[in-house]
């Protein structure tokens, strides 16, 4: 069962179901004109409001040293909760200090570790989960998808991922330590065409977290040379589009003319992008200036790379996260 729902210039709502499938049912009755109209002005006046006056948290940089531990450090498991509806759980962590912050770049992961009632050692790699404008001070949060079946939560995130995401559900309590320290590096620009002026993110289930910090990063005016982005997200299920959908439609009024957003439910496990005419049509031709992020499951990453090599784009201008 395939359906999308593409936020557009106005705001209408394109239902595109082969099966009659309603998409994110909050949004489903369609905005009349003056409505779109009222947010687009709500959105741009609240991009310029945030511009002068919201002042980014200043907080005091997490030390690790690769010398002390191997350079790992602690952090504290604060709590669990499903997001929304949603088939996602966000697990939060406090950091030693109140005013601690995460001292990573854009595209950086962090490294957990702990040990499970048996004492092995499960470890995973995680982007930081922010669900407001700007992360918290003191803590931080990861999400992690808790499907029925292990199968698919392994297929989602990678087996270590997803031992270390069941380890936090089943074992760990709250207020029991894990080990933390930043991770790797995995956005890597090494195309020949720059400026980059064109950004085209596609995600898939959790991989919207990473993509989420990126659009934020490039969509407000003066933040870099980037004139346009696209964002294509695919999940299994319209539930879970809870995890950020509001995100995203506050950002589509605030940016509404260089911000270009579709959501399509689809099962990638099983389905190609290619067999999707959702997915294909929300996936723009290559331009020299072009830059894809995807970002998800392996698997769907592997596969996405290959397809839009077939359509064009230099494989040295696809980056994996």
């Amino acid at each position: 069962k395939v359906a999308a729902l593409a936020f557009c210039f106005a705001f209408s709502l394109s239902l595109l179901s082969k099966s009659g499938i309603s998409v994110l049912p909050s949004l489903q009755r369609i905005p009349q004109k003056f409505s779109n109209l009222w947010k687009v002005i709500k959105g741009t006046t609240s991009r310029i409001t945030e511009k002068r006056f919201t002042k980014k948290k200043s907080g005091i940089p997490m030390t690790f040293d690769d010398n002390v531990n191997d350079g790992w450090g602690t952090c504290t498991l604060k709590s669990r909760k499903r997001v929304g509806k949603s088939s996602f759980d966000q697990f939060e962590f406090t950091l030693p200090l109140p005013d601690n912050m995460l001292p990573l770049d854009l595209g950086q992961q962090i490294s957990l570790c702990c040990l499970d009632n048996n004492n092995h050692v499960a470890k995973g790699e995680f982007y930081p989960y922010v669900s407001g404008k700007q992360p918290k001070l003191g803590s931080f949060s990861i999400l992690t998808p808790n499907y029925d079946s292990s199968a698919d939560n392994d297929f989602a995130l990678g087996s270590d991922a997803a031992n270390f995401a069941r380890v936090l559900r089943s074992d760990l309590k709250v207020g029991d330590e894990v080990a933390l320290k930043m991770g790797a590096h995995k956005l890597d620009y090494r195309g020949q065409y720059l400026p980059v002026t064109d950004m085209l993110y596609v995600a898939c289930a959790t991989g919207i977290v990473p993509v989420m910090e990126q659009v934020k990063a490039v969509l407000p005016n003066g933040s870099s040379s980037v004139k346009s982005v696209s964002v294509v997200w695919v999940n299994p299920a319209t539930k879970d589009f809870d995890v950020t959908a509001e995100q995203l439609e506050k950002m589509y009024f605030q940016y509404s003319t260089k911000l270009a957003v579709s959501c399509i439910v689809d099962n990638l496990q099983t389905n190609t992008v290619e067999d999707n005419a959702e997915i294909t049509a929300a996936l723009p031709d290559f331009t020299a200036g072009t830059m894809a992020v995807l970002a998800g499951p392996p698997e769907v990453a592997r596969k996405t790379r290959a397809y839009l090599i077939s359509r064009g784009y230099p494989e040295d201008c696809i980056c994996v996260l």
